[in-house]
Formats: C-alpha cells, structure tokens, sequence
C-alpha cells in the first residue's frame, strides 16, 4: 500500500489527501519546509495538489534542496516567478483548468495589487473547486489567516472569501477535497476551521495567542497536553 513518507520515522496513510490537516508554527520554524516535504510526497504518490501561497515562496519546489538542481517539474501561476501572470478575475477560469487537467501548481496571489484583488481571486477559486470538483486533489493553504481570519478587520469581498474557504475545509472531502491550512499566526486563524483539521502538525511557537490556539485544538481532540510545555523550546524542523 503505498503511503505518504515525511520523514525516517513518519508516514501518512494515502488517504490523508483528502483528510484536513494544520501546520501551525512561528516563522522561521519549519512549517513551509514541512509543507514542501508533504507536497513533493504527494506528487510521488502521484496525487494532484494546489499550494495557495500570498508570500511568494512557493517556487522553490522547482528546485531540490540544494537550490542548485531540478525540483518538481510544475507550473507556477502569478508571483515574481510565475510562468504566466494571474488576474483577480481569474479565480473561475484557474479552478476549471486545475479540475480539468488534475493539475499539481502553484498559485502565487503574492503581487496582486490589494487583498481585495486576492480575496476576489481565492472566493471564485475555491467556490468552483467545490462545486467543480470529484477526484483527490490536495489544497495547502499557506498564511491560511490572510483569507480565513478569526476576526475579519476588512470589509469587501473578505467575507465572502473566509466563507467559501470555511466550507471547502469542512466539505470539501464529499468533493475529493484534503486541506492543510498553514500559519504563523495561529491567534489569527479561524478556530471553527482550526479545530475541523484531523492531524496537526505543531512546530515551535512562543505567543501566547499562538500556544493558546494549539491547546485549543489538543483539547479539543483530547491529545497530550505535554505537547504545550514543549513549544517554546523545539528546535527548527522539530515538532509534535
């Protein structure tokens, strides 16, 4: 049975594809690596993914680890780095084209010129991936807050965007749909999408915001409250 290998001592069944997960971590801990690593095993197992990156990072899985050679061979929509350009009116047009070719990308949203062009963007996407779509397809929600905040601060096409979003984690499994919603900021994270995620991954956190959003989830699932003391002191790359 083929499986999800993360690393020498850990793997995932296949099914977590279309299972919801959360890596949740302060910046520079390791939840991007993490996520790459998730995303590369994916497309071995040969299973479609779409990273959703507002940071502009997300190119780097074109290139191994090193930085000097070939990475996966997949196209990157938007960004600095982008091979074609993205429009905020494209959302609808992207979604069709990820459904129709089971397409693995990314979706770099990074250089739209407001958020409210960004918003735009991720509502129409992901209201057509959830109505569109039928086979195991992967969505990692990288700064997962940005779209699908605990407070929305900003009025516009927010709203409505943390509301397609908020059912694509929580239905989007009837539709072939997995999640992984990633963050830095875990205070600012929706806690009713948080707490639907079925496997956290907790790297190192310091707020006590952040580490209050993490107890919630362990509480929630009834899981080690050890995991908590812990946080502060993780190293890069380590994490419950």
């Amino acid at each position: 049975m083929k499986q999800l290998h993360i690393s020498k001592d850990l793997s995932l069944p296949l099914d977590a594809v279309t299972r919801r997960m959360a890596i949740l971590a302060m910046s520079g801990a390791g939840k991007s690596n993490l996520a790459v690593v998730l995303a590369e095993a994916m497309y071995d197992a040969g299973i479609p993914w779409v990273a959703i990156d507002p940071k502009g990072d997300w190119y780097g899985v074109r290139s191994n680890e090193s930085g000097k050679g070939p990475g996966l061979p997949i196209p990157i929509f938007g960004g600095l780095h982008g091979d074609v350009p993205l429009e905020p009116t494209a959302g609808h047009l992207i979604a069709d084209l990820i459904i129709n070719q089971r397409l693995t990308c990314v979706l770099d949203v990074s250089e739209f010129p407001d958020r409210q062009g960004m918003w735009l963007f991720l509502h129409d996407l992901g209201e057509r991936l959830l109505r569109q779509n039928r086979e195991a397809l992967h969505l990692f929600l990288e700064e997962a807050d940005e779209y699908i905040p605990q407070r929305p601060g900003e009025k516009g096409n927010l709203l409505k965007c943390k509301g397609v979003w908020q059912r694509v984690v929580k239905r989007g499994r009837f539709r072939g749909l997995g999640s992984t919603q990633i963050s830095q900021r875990s205070a600012s994270l929706d806690k009713d999408t948080l707490y639907q995620a079925e496997v956290l991954f907790a790297l190192r956190a310091a707020g006590k915001g952040d580490k209050d959003a993490i107890e919630g989830w362990v509480e929630y699932h009834n899981a080690a409250s050890e995991i908590i003391d812990s946080l502060p002191t993780l190293a890069d790359g380590e994490g419950w």
